[in-house]
């Protein structure tokens, strides 16, 4: 088995839906720990992994690069460090969750001062620290705010870096490549992408972009011109 680190650096303000609310206050809201200490979700990022990868694979300019004929080998790739959908056999790789830089060194004491000082720290101070609250409306044709559409979330602050450990059950230098692209041309995760939030900055320990494409945005700013 062999071990690397994946790091994701926020750009922007980043809402990674936990797919619930808080209460009556927040719409929707992050996922976070018991201490309040927010984190991403290791399957959601492998779900981007994959698009990412797929989007790059479709590239004449990227699989020409990789000495493919075509595109249609990509499937094959993706379901291979993927896991096919429906498939037992899962992928050759496992991803934690993002959590902070010095997770293991912070929390331990995030739960004492809970216990300590729980009338001063609680969950919600905690997660208060690492994010802020967004609200936004709907508008009609006249720009007056539509009843009932307002919409509060909360957000992961910008700047903030989450690291994992990818785990592969066999060392094998061809996933890694492929990761390092999907790493390289990951660009923002999480909801309401389209309206600023989620810019992140993705790399992996070790970086394998391979050298036919070591000019790695050179090649994607030529693929786009021609698309």
């Amino acid at each position: 088995m062999k071990t690397i680190k994946m790091t994701i650096e926020l750009l922007s303000d980043t809402l990674s839906g936990s797919g619930e609310g808080f209460g009556a206050v927040i719409d929707t809201d992050v996922q976070y720990d018991e201490c309040g200490i927010p984190y991403i979700s290791s399957k959601r990022i492998k779900g981007s992994l994959r698009n990412s990868l797929n989007d790059l694979l479709i590239m004449p300019a990227v699989w020409k690069a990789l000495d493919f004929k075509d595109d249609k080998g990509k499937d094959k790739i993706l379901d291979k460090y993927f896991g096919e959908k429906g498939a037992v056999q899962s992928s050759p790789f496992s991803i934690s969750n993002f959590v902070i830089e010095d997770y293991e060194l912070v929390k331990p004491w995030f739960a004492f001062l809970k216990t300590k000082y729980s009338s001063i720290f609680s969950n919600e101070i905690i997660l208060s620290s690492f994010t802020n609250i967004r609200r936004q409306t709907s508008v009609d044709d006249e720009g007056i705010a539509l009843e009932h559409s307002l919409r509060t979330s909360r957000v992961v602050n910008k700047k903030l870096k989450f690291v994992a450990d990818i785990t592969f059950e066999n060392e094998d230098l061809e996933i890694e490549k492929y990761l390092s692209l999907a790493c390289a041309n990951l660009k923002r995760i999480g909801l309401k992408r389209n309206r600023g939030l989620g810019e992140i900055r993705c790399s992996l320990e070790g970086n394998l972009i391979p050298a036919a494409i070591s000019n790695f945005e050179e090649v994607l700013e030529g693929a786009n011109e021609k698309n």
